[in-house]
């Protein structure tokens, strides 16, 4: 009887993962948290295949590396702007 019924949680976990993985693909193209689903489904996958944690790892190595760019790009240009108004600025210099 145990046997059937992990059998039966495994079915749905994978179910749970299947369908959270391929909302976040389909909200990656439409407005929607298509990220936090697409890491959620794999995390469910993962207990069950090896392939959707190496690519839940990936996926959030890539994302910290994209949140790092964007925040240096950030700085940057606010940097950038700060010396555009001093140097329009007379008053400042």
């Amino acid at each position: 009887m145990s046997t059937s019924r992990e059998q039966i949680v495994r079915i749905g976990r994978i179910a749970g993962g299947v369908c959270l993985s391929l909302a976040g693909l389909i909200l990656l193209i439409l407005p929607g948290p298509g990220i936090p689903l697409l890491l959620a489904g794999l995390l469910l996958l993962e207990r069950d295949f090896h392939w959707a944690g190496r690519l839940r790892r990936r996926l959030v190595r890539w994302l910290k590396a994209v949140l790092d760019v964007a925040r240096r790009a950030s700085i940057a240009a606010r940097l950038w702007f700060r010396r555009l108004r001093l140097a329009s600025d007379p008053e400042r210099v």
